[in-house]
């Protein structure tokens, strides 16, 4: 988004949503910041469709400042591993979860609309077959180094622990035998020499 967004010169704390960016109350900003869209699988995996929102739905007004300013923050978040499609998404479109069937359902929102435009579209569907049949990647493992040693630490503590035990159940070979000189009495040599 920040790269196909018509302002290149916005603050990182603005599409980290730390910070917020002000225009003139006269000026809506949503022609500066591209369409959003989603390709989803059809339940028929040969199959697509496509949910798209519009700047209204993720440049989010906050507060107006004085009589001539209104200010905007970014309602998306990023993430290094997932994509979650969270309240800015789903705001725009009906969502049904269906836990049995192990789907989610959606459908444009008659509330998802700004001056009378709907800021919500949903297309489709498209054919999937130049689409590789799991969009989603496999994990691979890029340390195979570190995955070593934790398995050969894990090992060690399992040979140091196997080792503890059956150092407790086996019984000590040779055993103290005590005698009487060995306990400390009023008869003991402590006592017996003790300073006067």
């Amino acid at each position: 988004i920040a790269r196909t967004s018509l302002i290149q010169e916005f603050s990182s704390g603005f599409w980290t949503g730390s910070q917020l960016a002000c225009w003139d109350k006269t000026e809506k900003p949503w022609s500066i910041f591209p369409k959003l869209s989603i390709y989803l699988r059809d339940e028929n995996s040969s199959r697509s469709f496509r949910i798209s929102i519009l700047p209204q739905l993720y440049i989010q007004p906050i507060l107006g400042i004085g009589d001539n300013l209104q200010c905007y923050r970014f309602g998306i978040s990023s993430s290094s591993n997932a994509l979650v499609i969270g309240a800015t998404v789903m705001e725009g479109f009906y969502v049904i979860f269906d836990r049995a069937q192990r789907r989610v359902g959606f459908a444009v929102s008659p509330c998802a609309e700004v001056d009378g435009s709907p800021v919500s579209e949903i297309e489709g569907p498209f054919t999937t077959a130049d689409v590789a049949s799991n969009c989603v990647s496999s994990v691979s493992f890029h340390e195979p180094v570190l995955w070593i040693a934790s398995y050969a630490l894990m090992s060690l503590c399992g040979i140091i622990l196997l080792v503890l035990i059956i150092l407790l159940l086996i019984p000590p070979r040779c055993q103290h035998r005590y005698t009487d000189n060995d306990v400390v009495n009023d008869e003991s040599s402590l006592v017996r020499h003790r300073w006067k």
